[in-house]
């Protein structure tokens, strides 16, 4: 049977729907306890209940840091059913292990993520083909063992990546670049020098040169010869204002920062940090060796062992496998329990390994600052997808890969292979997502594709549109640029209601009844953990001022603590009401929750079917299942009564004229006359402006093509190592 329950924690909030009904949403949230003795959940006592989320929770940083723990409880609506997992992945046994796999089980939906130790990328040299250097996709390393893994997005596919050419592509790009710039500036000075020769009421403007000569304005070129403002200052730049002011234009800009771009991004731009020095053991491996120490060879060893015991210096005997070199390259010998001298010798090659290491440290110290001062002069983009993960690449450099960091959580049917580690930046579309039991940012695709305006802020779009572009500056490239833009903007979509789910998509389920079986593995140290749902359909009622209504709550959100052992469900109804200001009439709003059994609500469903169905198929509306804002909506028909003519209506006689009496007619006509005038004007003003922006991104589509096509073939002649050809066939 239903009862009211204090258990449940209830939360009212008014909001518009997806559909543009308003609606009071009620959110009801309750949280059990594990019972493994039972297979089951228990309620935690009513003083413990947290209440539904108010903001988002994140743990370990801040939005800007680090991905959602747990979203707010107060949406709206939500289209599916989010399950959510927060803890950590354990190996089997506790025994650390290179990967091994976790696993959620709800009824018959299961979901598996493979867990992996941490592993490097190693940059691959390119190789030669067809006479040109191809490159090659990077070497990833073997996982290390790990025991557990926390589930977050920070350890999934996702983060930032910096976005840099190879040298030919920036070679022809700084090329390009000074090609287009110093075109730019003669075309610049050409139009200033013509504006000045036909602008014949301002005389030439002369002035004083360092050598007493004088030289008029026109000689203040953009081709790099030199020249003198008004007050004699020499000019040594691209272009001048004409005022006199130096002004750089933004392809000058442009091609100064790709070419100190090309100067920085090299290695030799680090300072001088000498490659370590390389030897081959006795197994054959390279190892580094230490800067000025002497590698001995079984040989040399022997002999100098001969020599100390010709000088009656006590050396215990020593096979050449006691003598052991550490990864760094220094000399080592083995505790042996030798004499003085042993002692002595480890003491001063600890010394060297101290002094050794320490200056490798600071070498590689100042090589990583350099590194990171010369990517810090390229685009950084993140990940669509999560930029909170790691493994996001698009740029297949050295430098780049020498600081990526694979993936721990993955999805074991797609996991990241060296082919398809560096991604195609045109065509971030293709990123995967990432792979984990948690929440998915708002702004992570493919989330944010269903975020857009409610229906009530979509009517006004157009309008309010129209009014922005007018707002538009079509004097400047830029503002013709915005208005473009502006002109191929689509109507936005509408919100969708699945932009409320927060659980990646793998993990939302079209239903969860609340009486399903719950199998987590490797997801708790004791490696599962299985339980039951507590089989509860909680029917929300409330009261705001009209009766009582009724509405049965829907489970869209499962959130499991494995750490905790605490399981928190949340269900959703919706109120309807008219207006926002419907809610001020309300003389009280009170809600309540009956706990039903899941098994009592198919019950009373099965019998309210049985009810209704009739033996030929017909559904019967019972008026009192209606809630009564369903009722006060019946349309009612009312009977039309027919109007009988006025028979003492005169009417003027044929070939009469009749005029009202009416003084204001005369004002009335002239003001329709006024409004008619204005009309024509807005008119023709909008005729205007429609005929100067088409005009407008007209001339800018021309100009675009054809510094594109100017581009490819400076491009092309830089590529071939030709000169480049005159623009437009200039000699």
């Amino acid at each position: 049977m239903a009862q009211l329950s204090s258990g449940y924690q209830l939360v009212l909030i008014p909001a518009e729907l997806t559909t543009g009904q308003l609606a009071l949403t009620m959110v009801v949230r309750r949280t059990y306890r594990v019972d493994p003795a039972n297979v089951g959940l228990e309620p935690l006592p009513d003083a413990e209940q947290p209440a539904p989320l108010a903001e988002d929770r994140y743990d370990g940083g801040d939005a800007t840091t680090v991905p959602p723990t747990l979203e707010t409880d107060l949406v709206p609506e939500k289209a599916r059913v989010d399950v959510l997992v927060l803890g950590k992945a354990y190996a089997p046994g506790g025994k650390p292990l290179g990967q091994f796999d976790c696993a959620i089980q709800v009824g018959r939906k299961r979901e598996t993520l493979r867990i992996l130790g941490p592993r490097r990328v190693i940059w691959q040299p390119p190789r030669k083909q067809d006479g040109k250097l191809q490159p090659l996709p990077p070497r990833f390393s073997d996982p290390e063992p790990v025991a557990e893994v926390p589930l977050t997005l920070k350890l999934a596919y996702g983060g930032w990546s910096w976005l840099v050419p190879d040298d030919e592509t920036l070679r022809i790009q700084v090329e390009v670049a000074k090609v287009m710039a110093a075109e730019a500036a003669v075309e610049t000075a050409e139009k200033k020098a013509s504006a000045e020769e036909s602008d014949a009421r301002t005389p030439p403007v002369k002035a004083q040169t360092p050598d007493g000569a004088r030289a008029e304005e026109k000689l203040l070129r953009g081709d790099g010869s030199e020249g003198y403002d008004a007050d004699g200052v020499r000019l040594w730049n691209a272009a001048a204002s004409n005022d006199g002011t130096a002004v750089l234009s933004i392809d000058e800009f442009e091609r100064q920062e790709l070419a100190e771009q090309a100067r920085k991004r090299r290695p030799e731009a680090a300072p001088n940090v000498e490659k370590p020095a390389l030897r081959q053991n006795a197994a054959g491996e390279w190892l580094e060796v230490d800067d000025g120490a002497e590698v001995m060879t079984d040989a040399a060893l022997a002999e100098m062992r001969a020599e100390l015991a010709a000088n009656a210096v006590q050396v215990p005997v020593q096979t050449s496998d006691e003598v052991v070199l550490n990864p760094d390259g220094a000399l080592h010998l083995k505790e042996t329990g030798g004499t003085e001298w042993d002692a002595a010798l480890r003491t001063e090659i600890a010394d060297e390994d101290a002094r050794t290491a320490g200056a490798r440290a600071k070498a590689a110290q100042e090589r990583r600052k350099a590194e990171d001062a010369a990517l810090a002069e390229f685009p950084r983009m993140p990940c669509p997808t999560n930029p909170f993960g790691v493994g996001f690449c698009i740029s297949n450099h050295p430098q780049v890969l020498a600081r990526a960091v694979l993936p721990q959580i993955e999805h074991p049917l797609t996991p990241l292979t060296p082919n398809d580690f560096v991604r195609d930046f045109q065509r971030l579309d293709a990123v995967p997502l990432p792979a984990g039991f948690g929440v998915l940012p708002r702004h992570a695709r493919p989330r944010i594709d269903l975020a857009g305006p409610l229906p009530s802020d979509l009517g006004d779009w157009q309008v309010k549109l129209e009014a922005q572009k007018k707002q538009v500056d079509l004097s400047t490239r830029q503002g013709v640029q915005t208005l473009r833009a502006m002109e191929q903007r689509e109507k936005p979509r509408q919100m969708q209601a699945g932009y409320y789910n927060c659980a990646l998509p793998a993990l939302q389920m079209n239903e969860v009844r609340g009486d399903e079986e719950v199998l987590l593995e490797n997801l708790t140290k004791a490696g599962r953990l299985f339980f039951k749902l507590p089989a509860r359909a909680p029917i929300g009622e409330l009261d705001r001022g009209r009766g009582v209504e009724r509405r049965d709550l829907r489970l869209d959100t499962l959130i499991i603590d494995a750490e905790k052992a605490e399981v928190s469900l949340v269900w959703r109804a919706h109120f309807a009401f008219a207006t926002w200001d419907e809610l001020e009439t309300y003389p009280h709003l009170v809600g309540h929750v009956l706990d039903w059994d899941i098994e009592d609500r198919r019950k009373r469903d099965d019998a309210n079917a049985a009810r209704q169905a009739r033996g030929d198929g017909t559904q019967v509306l019972d008026l009192n299942d209606l809630p009564p804002e369903v009722l006060a909506f019946v349309p009612v028909k009312v009977a039309e009564v027919p109007t009988a003519p006025d028979d003492a209506l005169e009417l003027p006689k044929m070939g009469s004229y009749v005029q009202a009496i009416d003084d204001g007619w005369a004002d009335r006509a002239d003001e329709a006359a006024a409004d008619s005038a204005e009309k024509r004007k807005r008119e023709q003003a909008e005729l205007a402006w429609r005929a100067q922006t088409a005009a407008a991104l007209k001339q800018l589509d021309a100009d675009e093509k054809a510094e594109n096509a100017r581009r490819a073939e400076i491009g092309a002649a830089v590529a071939a190592g030709k000169p480049v050809p005159p623009k437009g066939g200039k000699q």
